[in-house]
């Protein structure tokens, strides 16, 4: 027993010697570390160079001259004198034209109508020069005139003569059978002559003189007072007469 606790106690001696010898080759290392490191010498960097000092400038009275004319209780604080441009005067517009009535036949509607009071008065259509104002656009109840990129939207009952305005240098017609819609100044006509010799007149002048209607489609209705026998053909078209349920039928078809 004694003999193993001998060799334990050599055991124990032999490690701490081991122990003792590592911390000295430890201390010796970084004891010669730092020898080294205390021997290094170090270059001083080479002092920058300082420019040239500039003096600072003498106070002027000009360089102040800004702060004098924006002080705020200073009554020429703004000495700039500013110009103003005189506001840009728009041309008036003209005096509107004085309309007399509507007619609307079909697809054509035509507006009477003076350049002003009192001028003499014309039948005017979409497109037409109305004094200096283009008709832009017209129905039987409101009229679009244009001037220099501007439109006016005015209703035909709006533009009618005053009472106190003079009567036009052409005035209307005074035929009885004429009538006017005061409400939307379309032209009514009554009588049954009139009627169809001013309904034949404006169908002839509509379709370039003529004998039929155009009606929109392929074929084209007689017009009234269409006095050509059956089968004759003008322009392209043949007239054809068929009878009906109604009585005889009348239209002028494409010559094929």
């Amino acid at each position: 027993m004694s003999r193993k606790l001998i060799l334990l106690n050599l055991m124990l001696a032999a490690l701490l010697a081991a122990a003792g010898w590592q911390i000295r080759e430890r201390w010796a290392d970084a004891w010669k570390r730092a020898e080294d490191a205390r021997k290094v010498r170090v270059r001083t960097p080479p002092t920058p160079e300082v420019g040239k000092f500039e003096g600072v400038p003498p106070v002027q009275a000009a360089s102040y001259a800004e702060v004098a004319s924006k002080m705020l209780f200073s009554r020429d604080r703004n000495p700039t004198v500013v110009i103003e441009e005189a506001p840009v005067v728009e041309d008036p517009v003209p005096p509107f034209p004085v309309a007399y009535g509507v007619l609307a036949f079909g697809d054509t509607t035509t507006a009477f109508l003076s350049e002003k009071a009192g001028s003499p008065q014309k039948g005017y259509r979409v497109n037409d020069q109305v004094g200096p104002f283009k008709l832009a656009s017209l129905s039987q109840e409101e009229i679009i005139l244009e001037w220099k990129d501007k439109r006016f939207v005015k209703a035909i009952a709006e533009l009618k003569p005053k009472a106190d305005e003079p009567p036009p240098a052409e005035a209307p017609s005074t035929d009885p059978a004429r009538k006017v819609n005061e409400g939307t100044g379309t032209v009514i006509i009554d009588h049954p002559q009139t009627k169809e010799k001013e309904i034949a007149e404006l169908q002839k002048k509509e379709s370039g003189g003529n004998p039929w209607v155009n009606v929109g489609g392929t074929n084209h209705a007689c017009a009234p007072g269409d006095t050509n026998p059956a089968g004759t053909v003008m322009n392209g078209y043949r007239k054809v007469t068929r009878p009906s349920m109604f009585g005889q039928s009348c239209f002028w078809e494409p010559v094929r």
